[in-house]
């Protein structure tokens, strides 16, 4: 079984393959596109822009214990929209004729995954956290970033008991005052089993 952060991050693909023929490609991605000089990025993208990548990351601490078995957790997902031109900066973030920009990927994709469903078991609604322009690369590439948050509800197991005990128990109540004798209770207590 896929751990819960591939999980996401598939989900997000296919929703975001919507997007296509206009973004060329959409995956999973878990480097940092902004450290990478113009020849590498070059070599990453493989010329296949605009494009959209995904990634889960630490989520803020906003991790909540609900009980002794259950907790909240947030996890932070980045979806990071490559566009190019090599006309200009302007086209690579606005578009230009026959050609799709940065901006309208990203605002495509928002109106995908603002309070999209993931259909994931304890993964709530997809929510809208933030977005910043990560790089321009010599106005050949505009990369910006959307973060957005996914609430996970994390549920520990309970150990199963499949056998029961029976034992004989004897306690003493004790008295409102003490002057009169402790009334002795006799009783049978069962432990164990599946609850």
């Amino acid at each position: 079984m896929a751990t819960i952060r591939a999980q996401i991050e598939d989900a997000v693909v296919k929703l975001l393959k919507q997007l296509a023929p206009e973004v060329r490609n959409v995956r999973p991605y878990a480097g940092d596109l902004a450290a990478l000089e113009l020849d590498e990025l070059r070599r990453e993208l493989g010329g296949g822009v605009p494009l959209i990548l995904v990634r889960t990351m630490q989520g803020a601490v906003t991790d909540q214990r609900l009980d002794r078995r259950t907790a909240s957790k947030t996890l932070r997902l980045e979806v990071t929209v490559v566009a190019s031109s090599a006309r200009s900066e302007q086209a690579g973030t606005r578009g230009a004729p026959r050609q799709v920009g940065a901006y309208a990927v990203l605002e495509a994709a928002e109106h995908l995954l603002m309070g999209a469903e993931l259909k994931i078991d304890d993964v709530a609604r997809v929510t809208w956290a933030a977005e910043e322009q990560v790089a321009e690369t010599a106005a050949e590439f505009s990369i910006w970033r959307s973060h957005y948050e996914v609430q996970h509800t994390i549920r520990g197991t309970r150990p199963a008991l499949e056998e029961f005990e029976t034992f004989r128990a004897q306690m003493n109540l004790p008295s409102d005052d003490d002057q009169t004798e402790n009334p002795l209770v006799i009783g049978d207590v069962t432990v164990g089993g599946s609850p």
